[in-house]
């Protein structure tokens, strides 16, 4: 039977950090790394979400294939600001600029595609 480390009872990411350092402590220290890399992930997408006012439950439904929750987060995130940009651009009467759009693109979430030979670079 697999146990899940239940860190609810937490009030900051901080605290979940120390949680989970101790409970890493009993593995090898390969395994050990693994896990806390995946962790490290886990804790970046909690911060990007309390930062954006996120609901995790939420962005949990909204997750689709093999996306990670941080990439639901980073893509809420670009999401919302394109959203910002179209309502500005429409009150100003004006277009959207390149610099706008890049900002939109660099907070999208893209997912690695190894299966596709004809884009790998060179």
């Amino acid at each position: 039977e697999v146990k899940r480390l239940k860190v609810d009872h937490c009030d900051s990411i901080e605290e979940q950090r120390q949680v989970h350092e101790s409970f890493f402590a009993h593995f090898p220290p390969a395994s050990a790394t693994a896990l806390r890399t995946r962790a490290e992930k886990t804790f970046k997408a909690l911060t990007l979400a309390q930062a954006l006012g996120v609901d995790l439950q939420e962005a949990q439904k909204l997750r689709e294939g093999n996306e990670t929750l941080e990439m639901t987060v980073g893509r809420l995130l670009a999401d919302r600001t394109a959203q910002v940009v179209l309502e500005a651009v429409e009150k100003e009467g004006r277009r959207v600029t390149d610099r706008e759009v890049l900002s939109v693109l660099r907070l999208w979430m893209f997912k690695k595609n190894e299966t596709r030979q004809n884009v790998l670079p060179e």
